[in-house]
This record gives C-alpha cells, sequence and structure tokens, in this order.
C-alpha cells in the first residue's frame, strides 16, 4: 500500500514573505549588535588600554568616563542608522541612543562628584588653569594618601588637600632652590636631624599631554566583536520573529 500525495507550493509567494521578514528584522538585529559591541569593547579593549595609560584606581569612574549609550531600534528602523555611544556620562545623551532596555546596560552609572569632563585634557591635550589661585600639583612621591573608595575613590583625602596641610604647623609655602616654583612643604625632624619635604607645587596652570587615544582600540574591537555579534543577533531576530500573511 502507498499513499501519495501533492502540496502546490507558491515559491514566489513564500520568497516575498521571507524577504519581508529578514527586512523586518535587519534594524532590531544590528541595533542589538551595535549596542553588544559597545558594551564588549568598553569593557575589554577599552578598559585594557584605560589601564595601560594610567593607576586604576576606580573601576566605577572608568565605566563613568566610557558610558556606553545603547542603539535605539526604533530609531535605527526609522533612519536605516543604528547609533551607540561610548563617552563621559556627563556628555549630552547621542540622538538615536538609550541609556537603558539593553543587555549590559549601565544601570546606576551616575554622573560623578569628580567629574568626567577633566578626562578629555588627556585625549587631546591642553592647558589646565586654576582661575583665582595657583593650582597646587601633587609632587611625584610625596606621601599624601588619596581615597580608597566611594565616588571620589583616587582623589586626595581631606587630610591631604592643601587647605588642610598648611593648616598644621610644619608646613610653609617656600621656593624650590632647583625650579625657582613655589611649592607647598613640610618640615620633618628636629634641629640637626630636620628635612624639607615639598608635598605640592603650586603653578598658575599646568600643561596636560595627550597620552591616551582610546579610538585605535576601539575600533580594533568593533572589526572583531560586530560581525559575530550581528549573525547572533539577526538569526535571533528571524527566530522569533512571525511570518505575516
Amino acid at each position: 500500500m502507498s499513499i501519495r500525495f501533492s502540496i502546490k507550493a507558491d515559491t514566489d509567494q513564500m520568497y516575498k514573505k521571507l524577504d519581508n521578514l529578514a527586512r523586518r528584522q535587519i534594524p532590531f538585529a544590528v541595533a542589538r549588535a551595535v549596542t553588544q559591541t559597545a558594551v564588549k569593547v568598553r569593557n575589554e579593549d577599552i578598559t585594557r588600554e584605560y589601564m595601560r595609560t594610567f593607576e586604576a584606581r576606580n573601576l566605577s569612574f572608568i565605566m563613568a568616563v566610557h558610558r556606553v549609550y545603547g542603539a535605539n531600534a526604533s530609531f535605527a528602523k526609522r533612519t536605516g542608522v543604528a547609533v551607540a555611544s561610548i563617552q563621559p556620562v556627563d556628555d549630552p545623551v547621542p540622538t538615536g541612543t538609550t541609556a537603558s532596555g539593553f543587555a549590559g546596560a549601565p544601570q546606576g552609572t551616575k554622573k560623578t562628584r569628580a567629574g568626567t569632563q577633566f578626562m578629555k585634557r588627556h585625549v587631546k591635550g591642553g592647558i589646565k588653569t586654576s582661575g583665582r589661585t595657583k593650582l597646587a600639583i601633587p609632587v611625584t612621591g610625596a606621601k599624601l594618601t588619596r581615597r580608597r573608595s566611594g565616588s571620589m575613590e583616587g582623589a586626595m583625602t581631606k587630610a591631604s588637600k592643601p587647605k588642610q596641610i598648611l593648616a598644621r604647623k610644619n608646613t610653609f609655602i617656600g621656593t624650590s632652590k632647583r625650579t625657582g616654583n613655589s611649592m607647598i612643604m613640610e618640615r620633618t625632624g628636629k634641629k640637626k636631624n630636620a628635612k624639607v619635604k615639598a608635598l605640592y607645587t603650586l603653578a598658575p596652570s599646568a600643561k596636560i599631554n595627550r597620552v591616551y587615544d582610546p579610538l585605535p582600540a576601539a575600533k580594533r574591537g568593533i572589526a572583531r566583536t560586530f560581525p559575530t555579534l550581528f549573525r547572533k543577533s539577526f538569526v535571533g531576530a528571524l527566530r522569533t520573529a512571525k511570518i505575516r500573511g
């Protein structure tokens, strides 16, 4: 006994439906992949570059300086462009992005008390000025203590700030014989064993050299990461989509 049957396949119509399905899902897949790429590149490539350049005392500060704003899928569908941004948390939110609603979203990343805008000088270089008073620049090797936790981790403790140091009896403002710069100095020891140590150099301005450039690392990370994440995102989008009509 045999059973035979036939099904008439409207292949042209099926191709059109599949094509429309793929077209509908592409903006969402791209937006998701772009966002995931930004998070992965920030967490791996850029963080590694940052730690290679600076002494990383505060991981949360690194996240604040490089906050991820993910791509808004509706914007991508409407314009054909998926936008994600890795930027200081103090900068304006870019058009076409969102700060939440995606895997790896920086929930709880807020503006820091110390601010993040000063980090741009390390990228571009420039001159830092103090306004009314002179800048107090810590002397390399000076015994000054920094905060070890909290939103101000890495900043000088209150006791190590210039104003508090100068309130002590054994400190004063002097002039360096070697450089001629004004300095906050500390006298230690007594009489014959007395020594003077420099804590801060006082200057009207300070030149900030360009030492940090995360762009090359980000480009390498994007080129390596996005293709794989897009394929996964697109396949996932097709699996959950429904063929219309």
